[in-house]
Protein backbone atom coordinates (compact mmCIF):
# COMPACT_ATOMS: atom_id res chain seq x y z
CA UNK A 1 0.00 0.00 0.00
CA UNK A 2 3.07 2.32 -0.16
CA UNK A 3 1.16 4.38 -3.40
CA UNK A 4 -1.96 4.49 -1.55
CA UNK A 5 -0.64 6.24 1.42
CA UNK A 6 -3.10 8.75 2.63
CA UNK A 7 -2.05 12.22 1.37
CA UNK A 8 -3.50 15.40 3.01
CA UNK A 9 -3.65 18.19 1.05
CA UNK A 10 -1.77 21.55 1.34
CA UNK A 11 -2.98 24.11 2.34
CA UNK A 12 -1.70 27.94 3.04
CA UNK A 13 -2.47 29.25 6.34
CA UNK A 14 -1.64 33.01 7.36
CA UNK A 15 -0.89 33.50 10.78
CA UNK A 16 -1.88 37.19 11.71
CA UNK A 17 -0.88 36.56 15.33
CA UNK A 18 2.24 37.46 16.45
CA UNK A 19 4.44 34.46 17.48
CA UNK A 20 4.21 32.81 20.80
CA UNK A 21 5.90 33.41 23.42
CA UNK A 22 7.56 29.90 23.62
CA UNK A 23 8.97 30.45 20.46
CA UNK A 24 10.58 33.81 21.58
CA UNK A 25 13.01 33.37 24.66
CA UNK A 26 16.34 33.58 25.56
CA UNK A 27 18.51 30.77 24.65
CA UNK A 28 19.63 28.58 27.44
CA UNK A 29 23.28 30.21 27.53
CA UNK A 30 21.38 33.59 28.12
CA UNK A 31 19.07 32.16 31.02
CA UNK A 32 22.22 30.80 32.63
CA UNK A 33 24.32 34.37 32.36
CA UNK A 34 21.16 35.91 33.72
CA UNK A 35 20.79 33.06 36.53
CA UNK A 36 23.89 34.10 37.72
CA UNK A 37 24.02 37.53 38.05
CA UNK A 38 20.30 36.89 40.04
CA UNK A 39 22.40 34.60 42.43
CA UNK A 40 25.19 36.98 42.72
CA UNK A 41 22.65 39.87 44.12
CA UNK A 42 20.59 37.40 45.85
CA UNK A 43 23.38 36.95 47.80
CA UNK A 44 23.83 41.04 48.51
CA UNK A 45 20.66 41.28 49.14
CA UNK A 46 20.05 38.46 51.40
CA UNK A 47 23.56 39.83 53.35
CA UNK A 48 22.06 43.71 53.41
CA UNK A 49 18.77 42.53 54.86
CA UNK A 50 20.63 40.78 57.53
CA UNK A 51 22.32 43.69 58.22
CA UNK A 52 18.89 45.46 58.47
CA UNK A 53 17.20 43.95 60.31
CA UNK A 54 20.62 43.17 62.81
CA UNK A 55 20.39 46.83 63.29
CA UNK A 56 16.94 46.86 64.67
CA UNK A 57 17.76 44.89 67.80
CA UNK A 58 20.39 45.09 70.85
CA UNK A 59 22.85 42.68 71.92
CA UNK A 60 20.33 40.69 73.69
CA UNK A 61 18.31 40.07 70.20
CA UNK A 62 15.67 42.69 71.37
CA UNK A 63 14.49 45.73 69.57
CA UNK A 64 14.32 48.04 73.00
CA UNK A 65 17.45 49.69 73.11
CA UNK A 66 16.80 50.86 76.49
CA UNK A 67 15.34 53.92 77.78
CA UNK A 68 17.04 57.29 77.38
CA UNK A 69 16.77 60.05 79.12
CA UNK A 70 16.25 62.81 76.39
CA UNK A 71 12.85 62.61 74.26
CA UNK A 72 14.86 63.64 71.18
CA UNK A 73 17.41 60.82 71.29
CA UNK A 74 13.97 58.69 71.14
CA UNK A 75 12.29 60.35 68.82
CA UNK A 76 15.21 60.24 66.80
CA UNK A 77 15.91 56.46 67.33
CA UNK A 78 12.60 55.61 66.56
CA UNK A 79 12.16 57.35 63.05
CA UNK A 80 15.77 55.56 62.44
CA UNK A 81 14.34 52.71 63.43
CA UNK A 82 11.03 53.07 61.27
CA UNK A 83 13.05 54.23 58.10
CA UNK A 84 15.61 50.86 58.67
CA UNK A 85 12.26 48.83 58.73
CA UNK A 86 10.65 50.34 55.48
CA UNK A 87 14.10 49.45 54.13
CA UNK A 88 14.35 46.32 55.40
CA UNK A 89 10.50 45.78 54.00
CA UNK A 90 11.43 46.84 50.67
CA UNK A 91 14.60 44.26 50.73
CA UNK A 92 12.37 41.27 50.87
CA UNK A 93 10.27 42.54 48.23
CA UNK A 94 13.20 42.83 46.03
CA UNK A 95 14.60 39.28 47.11
CA UNK A 96 11.31 38.09 46.37
CA UNK A 97 11.19 38.85 43.29
CA UNK A 98 14.69 37.23 42.63
CA UNK A 99 13.53 34.42 43.73
CA UNK A 100 10.32 34.80 41.55
CA UNK A 101 12.95 35.10 38.37
CA UNK A 102 14.78 32.20 39.07
CA UNK A 103 11.23 30.34 38.91
CA UNK A 104 11.02 31.80 35.51
CA UNK A 105 14.21 31.19 34.20
CA UNK A 106 13.68 27.54 35.05
CA UNK A 107 9.83 27.90 33.32
CA UNK A 108 12.25 29.43 30.88
CA UNK A 109 9.66 32.45 30.17
CA UNK A 110 12.27 35.04 31.93
CA UNK A 111 12.89 38.26 30.08
CA UNK A 112 9.65 38.01 28.75
CA UNK A 113 7.51 41.47 29.51
CA UNK A 114 4.23 40.32 31.41
CA UNK A 115 2.15 42.25 29.25
CA UNK A 116 3.35 42.65 25.73
CA UNK A 117 4.87 39.64 25.48
CA UNK A 118 7.82 40.76 23.69
CA UNK A 119 11.60 40.09 25.04
CA UNK A 120 12.66 42.25 27.32
CA UNK A 121 16.41 44.07 26.69
CA UNK A 122 19.38 42.31 27.89
CA UNK A 123 20.43 45.25 29.03
CA UNK A 124 17.34 46.58 31.45
CA UNK A 125 17.58 42.88 32.66
CA UNK A 126 21.52 42.63 33.61
CA UNK A 127 20.88 46.10 35.48
CA UNK A 128 17.60 45.43 36.48
CA UNK A 129 16.83 40.84 36.76
CA UNK A 130 13.81 41.14 38.79
CA UNK A 131 11.78 43.08 36.19
CA UNK A 132 8.75 41.92 34.32
CA UNK A 133 8.33 44.86 31.97
CA UNK A 134 10.23 46.18 29.36
CA UNK A 135 11.36 50.59 30.19
CA UNK A 136 8.78 51.14 27.47
CA UNK A 137 5.91 48.94 28.38
CA UNK A 138 6.95 49.89 31.88
CA UNK A 139 6.40 53.57 31.26
CA UNK A 140 3.38 52.84 29.37
CA UNK A 141 1.36 50.96 32.59
CA UNK A 142 2.97 53.82 34.47
CA UNK A 143 0.58 55.91 32.77
CA UNK A 144 -2.32 53.95 32.67
CA UNK A 145 -2.62 54.00 36.32
CA UNK A 146 -1.62 57.33 36.12
CA UNK A 147 1.62 57.04 38.60
CA UNK A 148 3.43 60.64 37.85
CA UNK A 149 6.65 60.31 39.34
CA UNK A 150 8.83 57.93 40.43
CA UNK A 151 9.48 55.68 43.39
CA UNK A 152 12.38 55.17 44.84
CA UNK A 153 14.85 52.89 43.97
CA UNK A 154 17.79 51.65 46.47
CA UNK A 155 18.57 48.45 44.78
CA UNK A 156 21.31 50.67 43.18
CA UNK A 157 23.24 50.35 46.54
CA UNK A 158 24.20 46.94 45.98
Amino acid sequence: MKGNALKTPKTSIEVSEPLSVSSRRYSDEDLEEFRQIIEEKLIKADGLLKNLKGSTTNQNGTSDTGHKSNPSDDAQEAQVKEVTLILASKQEKYISDLKSALIRIGNKTYGIDKDTNDLIPKDRLRLAPHTTHSANAKEERDKKLNIGGKTPNYHHLY
